[in-house]
Order: C-alpha cells, then structure tokens, then sequence
C-alpha cells in the first residue's frame, strides 16, 4: 500500500503576523484555521477520490500537520488547534513542531 502524505501550509500562526507579508486579518482565530484546514483537505480528498479512488482511502492519505513556528507574537498552538477539529477526518499522520531560538 502506498501511504501518500501531504503539507497544506505551514506555521500557520504566522499568517497574521508574519514581516514577510500578512496572510490573514489579527482577528484571524485558530477556529478559522481549522476551518480553511477542513474545506482544504477534504476537497483535495475529493478531486483524489474522482481521480485515484484506490490512494483516497483513510489507511493510505494522511497529511503532515503543519508546524506552529512559536513566535511571542501570535498566540497560536498546535494543542488548540487539534482541540478545535483540525484531525475530525483523522487524516493527520505525522505532527511537527518547532520552535525558532532568536
């Protein structure tokens, strides 16, 4: 069996905040990121199913969580995130964190 995993985003905590460009509103909440999470990978799970319905199975998709990057500036965790849905579909197969040291 083929175990496809993929990344939909990362540091997501720093799309409100990042010096490379805001992303989202400071209002943005991580219910939101759950949300956009949510409709994101379960239409990329349903073109998958449309286009290869034998690799859209729950044992074979899973995805990377994306990582926090942990910045004093946000107020995002992982924790949080996990607490408001984001692996409801169980499709998450591996967590990541990291944290910067600046």
């Amino acid at each position: 069996m083929t175990v496809l995993i993929r990344v939909l985003g990362n540091e997501p905590d720093l799309y409100k905040t990042s010096a490379q460009g805001i992303k989202r509103p400071a209002t943005w909440t991580e219910q939101e990121y759950v949300d956009e999470w949510l409709n994101g990978t379960r239409a990329i799970k349903q073109a998958l199913e449309t286009a290869c319905p034998n690799e859209a199975t729950a044992q074979a998709y899973k995805y990377y969580a994306p990582s926090f990057a942990g910045t004093n500036n946000n107020n995002f965790t992982m924790r949080t995130a996990l607490l408001d849905g984001q692996n409801d579909d169980a499709d998450i197969g591996i967590l990541s964190s990291h944290k910067y040291v600046a």
